[in-house]
């Protein structure tokens, strides 16, 4: 994985993510919040941890180590999400720009345990993580009768016009 690759990798997690929030903007607060068997028990927690562990690995990247996966604000709150996300794209765009890949990025988990990864581990980890919630967000969307959106990493390098 060289520098090129990690750039690739941001610019798809933010159109990846532009296309989950567009087709999240029809659904009403009700289907928001409501209990449904999931990993985190609704569409809203289930983008509240999407949207967190992004915000939560930068965090990282960038020298702190929050304590929580949960972005400021408790981001259960759309409008708190919705503001969160495009400083988090240019976050992650920011430092797969500045970081080679071998960049040793120390940090804590969030139980407390020291750790050192390699940047372009961390981005790698984020990018396949993301795309597990995305695919239960997608899965939750339709259990609620919403279309969701198409995320693939293969539509995305069709659309940028890679061969």
């Amino acid at each position: 994985m060289d520098a090129a690759d990690l750039a690739g990798l941001a610019r798809y997690l933010e159109w990846a993510d532009r296309r989950v929030w567009a087709a999240l903007a029809g659904v009403p607060a009700d289907a928001w919040q409501r209990p449904l068997a999931s990993s985190h028990g609704s569409l809203g927690a289930t983008v509240e941890h999407l949207a967190g562990t992004e915000w939560t690995w930068l965090r990282r990247v960038e020298g702190e180590s929050p304590p929580a996966i949960v972005p400021p604000g408790g981001a259960r709150d759309r409008a708190a999400l919705e503001a969160l996300w495009p400083a988090v794209w240019a976050g992650w765009a920011a430092a797969a720009a500045a970081l080679p890949p071998e960049a040793r990025i120390a940090y804590r988990t969030t139980g407390g345990a020291p750790c050192v990864t390699a940047f372009g581990d961390i981005l790698l980890h984020v990018s396949h993580h993301s795309a597990a919630y995305r695919g239960q967000v997608a899965a939750l969307q339709r259990q609620l009768g919403f279309q969701p959106a198409a995320t693939d990493l293969i539509a995305h390098l069709r659309e940028s016009g890679r061969p």
